[in-house]
């Protein structure tokens, strides 16, 4: 079958909705293409709702494996007929010209361009808008440099391209998590120049949660990729690298990650000093920092959590960073993925994936990019041998039968990784003072606390049957951590309390210091162990 025109919708998980693409491309003015169906979801297939249409122009290709939307569309190019390609999202539409009107201008200006664009209508849940960035480059024009720098955009769904300059380029990189199609046409408009149409073709539906520019994670890690790719070209534009620095700041503090943003900020003003705005957001960031750690180790979460994070930092770069290259991390048990957060920071090469039996509704705010967070019960831990490090922290007394999950825990560590954990231990406890002085402690120690517990020597003689070799163990939350504890408890959620807590803040960073530094009795129990 000859066609003039091979039209590639990639689809995932959405057979619902590739039904409305199709009809908007069965609708152009322009008749005479080939539609190319690529499924990449693998938990909904789209496969019935293809095949609802009866015409011999429309060809289905499943992939076995999720490949991402980039591996879909070159799956399409390497499939086309034609020799021209137009790329439609599987919840976008066109209007009945769009066809039509974009191969009459590219067959006019054949031997001048490699692709035309037109402009597109934003469908957002509450509102529809007509995107007006495409207005300054109607007709024939190098784009290169605007591409570069941002100021135009090239939605796929927008496009006309000759199979020729995709092809010459290799298409989509599919290293990508986001900005795909802006890199791919940084790569084309070096060869080929482009025709701006001043007309909207275009109906696009940016609903809230259904595009990977909703995500910060892949948004940051799509432009990392992106200025690292074609960074020998930006540094010749300062100003333009200094926009993007500051872009990947607001991005970041976006993510709450803030010692990325802070470093951002200070780049682009670096490259852009007239720009006061990145060094005031530079500052900004540090007090922003400052304001939400407070607020978050004493207005809304438990100094309980403070003084863990700093027994864990401080275990964790004294002897696991020291011992082993870490690449592979499992958060067993993540909860709210607070931890899984801290490893993903402090290993910022290493994959870090968490585990939980619920999501937690801080997955998201919590997430980065190396960070993958899966809904899995742990009892169910695949024993493959794959992790350099495996923690759990507070996580092994909410499970009967516990020795099961650390026998899994075992097989699952490579020789020589570590196993980071945590459990509280309500055996023969020796207290500075009465047990009636922390009710508020033993109140949470009994929460859910289902599973064996064990006093530190009994719990280290259960993991060496198991294979473990003992590197370092320990009491936590002795009487300093008890006593910073149940002062913060019993103050919390009082509108003075919470004002004191604040005031008790350098106070109870001592109290952690000591029982970090000078344990007083026994207390909860910590151990890094190796395989």
């Amino acid at each position: 079958m000859s066609v003039k025109i091979s039209v590639i919708i990639p689809t995932c998980n959405r057979p619902e909705r590739v039904g409305a693409a199709i009809k908007s491309v069965l609708a152009q003015t322009f008749q005479d293409f080939e539609i190319i169906i690529v499924d990449d979801g693998l938990k909904k297939r789209a496969e019935k709702a293809v095949k609802e249409f009866d015409d011999k122009r429309i060809a289905y290709i499943q992939h076995e494996i999720n490949k991402g939307g980039g591996a879909a569309r070159n799956t399409g190019i390497k499939n086309a007929k034609a020799d021209l390609i137009v790329f439609l999202d599987d919840d976008d539409e066109w209007y009945p010209e769009k066809l039509e009107k974009q191969y009459k201008i590219i067959k006019k200006y054949w031997e001048e361009i490699g692709f035309v664009f037109c402009r597109i209508e934003l469908d957002y849940d509450e509102e529809d808008r007509i995107d007006k960035q495409n207005l300054k480059q109607i007709g024939i024009n190098d784009l290169y440099q605007d591409l570069l720098a941002h100021k135009l955009r090239t939605l796929t769904s927008s496009l006309l391209i000759k199979k020729e300059a995709l092809e010459k380029v290799k298409g989509f990189d599919v290293e990508f998590p986001s900005c795909q199609e802006w890199d791919m046409m940084i790569r084309i408009s070096r060869y080929y120049k482009g025709y701006g149409m001043n007309e909207v073709l275009v109906k696009m539906h940016y609903l809230q949660g259904d595009h990977v520019g909703g995500n910060l994670s892949k948004r940051i890690l799509g432009r990392e990729l992106l200025l690292k790719k074609h960074f020998d070209e930006l540094k010749k534009m300062p100003k333009v690298l200094a926009w993007h620095y500051f872009q990947l700041g607001i991005f970041c503090r976006g993510n709450e990650d803030f010692k990325k943003a802070g470093e951002y900020f200070l780049k682009a003003w670096g490259l852009n000093k007239i720009k006061t705005r990145y060094l005031l957001h530079f500052f900004y960031i540090y007090f922003l920092k400052i304001k939400l750690n407070l607020i978050c180790i004493i207005g809304y979460s438990h100094v309980g959590l403070f003084i863990r994070s700093r027994y864990f930092k401080y275990y964790i770069r004294k002897i696991i960073i020291k011992n082993i290259n870490v690449v592979n991390i499992l958060d067993a048990g993540c909860g709210r993925a607070l931890y899984s957060r801290l490893l993903a920071e402090m290993f910022p090469q290493a994959k870090v994936t968490g585990y939980d039996i619920k999501k937690s509704q801080d997955w998201e705010k919590n997430k980065r990019n190396n960070l993958f967070l899966i809904e899995k019960d742990i009892t169910k831990l695949d024993e493959n041998n794959i992790y350099d490090l495996i923690i759990s922290i507070d996580v092994l007394e909410h499970i009967p039968k516990n020795k099961i999950v650390m026998e899994k825990i075992y097989k699952a560590l490579k020789v020589g990784g570590f196993f980071y954990c945590t459990i509280p231990n309500d055996k023969a406890k020796k207290r500075l003072f009465p047990n009636k002085y922390f009710i508020q402690f033993d109140k949470w120690d009994a929460i859910e606390h289902i599973g064996e517990q064990y006093d530190l020597y009994q719990l280290k003689e259960l993991m060496q049957t198991i294979g473990f070799k003992i590197n370092f163990a320990r009491y936590t939350f002795t009487f300093w951590g008890n006593l910073a504890w149940e002062i913060n408890t019993i103050l919390k959620g009082k509108k003075v309390g919470d004002k004191l807590n604040i005031i008790l803040m350098p106070l109870y960073r001592i109290l952690t210091w000591l029982d970090i530094n000078f344990p007083l009795g026994k207390g909860n129990n910590l151990i890094i162990a190796s395989k």
